[in-house]
């Protein structure tokens, strides 16, 4: 994978599930101000969802980073894991991100697909 370090602009047990993966695999995360930091050093937005049950800070994000021209992914956890897996690299590696931020609702981290999808991920990053 491409990305080096993903951002979250919220502490929530999805961003916690999220950073401790972060965390496994070396790869670096910080969270950051949404309001302040998020344009000048991000090169894209990831979103993170359950049935396209988006939060409000990740469409108003999506609607700022739309505006800009920067890449916005969807990750729908209830899909096929290995299409989603295959389609999140293939994202990275198309759009060369290095600092992405990361989205998605809290009850996120008690969805089983969540820890298979990073379990795919981890495959794929040895």
């Amino acid at each position: 994978m491409i990305a080096k370090t993903f951002l979250f602009v919220e502490k929530t047990a999805f961003s916690d599930c999220v950073s401790n993966w972060c965390a496994e695999l070396g790869f670096g995360f910080e969270f950051i101000d949404a309001k302040n930091q998020y344009i000048e050093n991000v090169d894209g937005l990831i979103m993170f969802h359950n049935n396209h049950d988006f939060t409000k800070v990740a469409e108003d994000l999506k609607a700022h980073f739309d505006q800009n021209n920067i890449p916005v992914h969807k990750v729908d956890i209830n899909g096929t894991i290995v299409a989603t897996s295959s389609n999140f690299i293939l994202w990275l590696e198309r759009n060369q991100v290095n600092r992405v931020i990361i989205t998605g609702d809290a009850n996120l981290s008690t969805n089983p697909n969540l820890v298979r999808f990073f379990e795919s991920l981890a495959r794929a990053a040895k």
